[in-house]
């Protein structure tokens, strides 16, 4: 099989299971499907997240030049969906310094480091 070939098996396969992978704690044997795919395309690093208003963010990317061309490939196949974005390298993220945990929401102060961090979650395990 030629490699665009093998790409564009992967979107086929991404496109028909696209719903568990827009729901974070859905099926675990096709997350691990998905990583063993894009492994096999060259791709180890990559993330799904929210990306608001009902879309899902797929990112692929590599901190080696010489896979950078293996994500671009990937990326110029990848399927139009209307609940989908793509990219090759991570967006920023617009956080804004709140977490939330357990239906509360932490605002962090610029300067806060991890330590105080644990301090609070530990508070809400109580």
């Amino acid at each position: 099989m030629k490699s665009d070939e093998i790409i564009d098996d992967f979107w086929r396969w991404f496109t028909e299971h696209e719903n568990t992978f827009s729901q974070p704690l859905s099926d675990q044997a096709q997350w691990r499907e998905l990583d063993d795919r894009l492994a096999a395309l060259g791709i180890a690093n990559w993330e799904i997240r929210s990306g608001g208003d009902e879309i899902s963010e797929f990112i692929i990317s590599s901190p080696k030049m010489r896979n950078y061309m293996a994500c671009r490939r990937v990326l110029d196949r990848a399927p139009t969906l209307d609940r989908w974005q793509y990219f090759e390298e991570k967006p920023p993220k617009d956080w804004k310094r709140i977490f939330r945990w357990g239906g509360q929401e932490l605002k962090l102060m610029r300067g806060v480091g991890f330590s105080a961090f644990y301090n609070i979650r530990t508070d809400f395990l109580k």
